[in-house]
């Protein structure tokens, strides 16, 4: 079993066309996982900080590079046979490497894909149906990688051989597993028939642009799952475009995870001996002690009156008799 992270593409972005073009980072399997459990608009700051619950360990370029990873394993679609795998695309980098080696490197290279040349383009009328279109990107586990192995069955005289390389013409049967960790195996083109439905919501919704006139018509298909992925195909030709938030679509609202379980603290050890435990004060005490709040109070209220009494005429004459002083 082979597993290869989602970080063999490159991807550059821009604000603007007439801005310089900034290459996103590679991308990591904790990037994938974290941003399957928030939501958040993006600000165009690909440094800013992603302040999010649950915690996302990255900037804003790492969300984006995460999001475009999920949005392109989930909506890559081609029509049926439009791609076929390629076997000899890397062979060049493991022909002369020995058998177990061999195998290792036709493993790890064996999810390419090229363009078949023997294909036989399907009408609009058929490219409707969501039997005649399949995946042809692997899929993200719970884990934040792609997961796929090869099982090759070679004859006795190949098991028996501990060194050499393999022929072409061996056969080669492919397992792809599929979904969220579920250990389904499905082949690695999976059919858009076998997608689950977003509760009553079919994932897909297939139309054509010009209802009048087929003849210069295009088959287009919507993702329901990431509202703004659309694909178009017409006979020979097959492109993608997205245009949306980079939020996937639900059939319940966003939910914040909960908390986890409080933790109790360590157990307060009183070692010394100097803390004393009181019980909680009745409703009488409180009336008790509110009553003595309220009498300190008047207190202080009268001191600030009487330090404020204007001067009597005996008050003067005391004055007038220590500071020797006459008024007149």
């Amino acid at each position: 079993m082979i597993i290869y992270p989602m970080k063999y593409l490159s991807y550059f972005i821009t604000n603007q066309l007439n801005d310089s073009w900034i290459e996103l980072p590679l991308l990591k399997p904790h990037h994938i996982i974290q941003s399957r459990d928030i939501k958040r608009y993006f600000t165009g700051d690909l440094e800013s900080p992603v302040e999010s619950y649950p915690l996302f360990q990255g900037l804003e370029k790492h969300y984006l590079r995460a999001q475009i990873a999920r949005i392109t394993a989930a909506t890559q679609i081609s029509p049926r046979d439009y791609f076929v795998l390629d076997y000899h695309s890397n062979s060049y980098k493991w022909r002369k490497l020995n058998s177990f080696q061999s195998k290792v490197m036709s493993q790890k290279w064996i999810h390419e894909y090229a363009v078949n040349e023997e294909y036989n383009p399907l009408s609009v009328y058929d490219l409707l149906e969501p039997s005649n279109w399949v995946h042809h990107t692997p899929s993200i586990t719970e884990k934040g990688v792609t997961q796929a192995w090869t099982n090759i069955i070679e004859s006795g005289e190949d098991l028996q051989q501990k060194s050499g390389s393999i022929e072409y013409g061996c056969k080669i049967r492919m397992n792809l597993e599929i979904g969220r960790g579920d250990g389904d195996q499905l082949e690695i083109f999976r059919n858009l028939s076998n997608d689950a439905y977003m509760g009553e919501m079919p994932p897909w919704k297939f139309e054509l642009t010009n209802r009048f006139d087929h003849t210069n018509s295009y088959a287009t298909i919507r993702s329901n799952l990431w509202p703004g992925a659309h694909a178009v195909a017409r006979e020979n030709l097959l492109d993608y475009t997205y245009h949306g938030w980079g939020h996937k679509w639900g059939a319940f609202s966003f939910t914040v995870q909960p908390l986890s379980g409080y933790q109790l603290s360590n157990f307060y050890k009183d070692d010394i001996g100097m803390t004393t435990e009181m019980g909680d004060p009745t409703p009488e005490d409180e009336l008790e002690y509110l009553a003595i709040v309220n009498k300190r109070k008047e207190r202080r209220s009268r001191r600030k009156i009487n330090a404020l009494r204007p001067f009597s005429a005996a008050d003067e004459d005391e004055e007038r008799i220590l500071n020797q002083h006459d008024y007149e």
